[in-house]
């Protein structure tokens, strides 16, 4: 005798795949609404690629560790995911934004999932920078001129400077 489970025939009135929506919104005073921000999906035990449609993007395929880029306004649905893939979905972190989300982690679900990241800019703070030198010394050359090379890193634009009697940018 042998014996062997018969798996049911499945209900077609039963869905077995669901989405997952994810959208950008970008806020705050001196926002870049056209900045794209990065975004990898996991999907846990979906080992397929699965088509998106986008709204303001192109659709395309996307797998389990896929990344994919949004701006302000667009979205994209993951479709055809089966009921049950656990899901999460990660931003790449920016030091010019604060993120807020829901929906970025879950199971997916036959009414469909939606992940939502909003990115506020952060305000810019300044402050300064001085520079002075001391010459000193029996006999030093008090007038001689010395030149200090300075840099930036992380401050991408032009800043005004007074040097004595001198002003300009750097």
């Amino acid at each position: 005798f042998t014996n062997t489970k018969r798996t049911p025939a499945p209900d077609p009135g039963k869905k077995t795949t669901g989405s997952l929506s994810i959208s950008k919104t970008v806020a705050g005073t001196g926002a870049d609404t056209s900045k794209k921000f990065d975004f990898t999906i996991t999907l846990v035990d979906a080992p397929d690629s699965y088509d998106y449609t986008g709204i303001g993007v192109s659709g395309g395929k996307i797998s389990s560790g896929g990344t994919v880029s949004l701006s302000h306004g667009q979205s994209i649905t993951i479709t055809g995911l089966p009921i049950g893939t656990e899901y999460e979905v990660t931003e790449a972190s920016s030091k010019e934004y604060s993120v807020q989300s829901s929906g970025e982690s879950g199971t997916i679900s036959s009414d469909g999932k939606t992940a939502a990241f909003t990115n506020t800019k952060l305000p810019v703070t300044t402050g300064s920078l001085s520079i002075s030198k001391t010459v000193s010394g029996e006999g030093a050359d008090t007038s001689k001129k010395f030149n200090f090379t300075v840099t930036f890193e992380n401050a991408p634009d032009t800043y005004p400077y007074t040097a004595g009697s001198t002003s300009g940018t750097i």
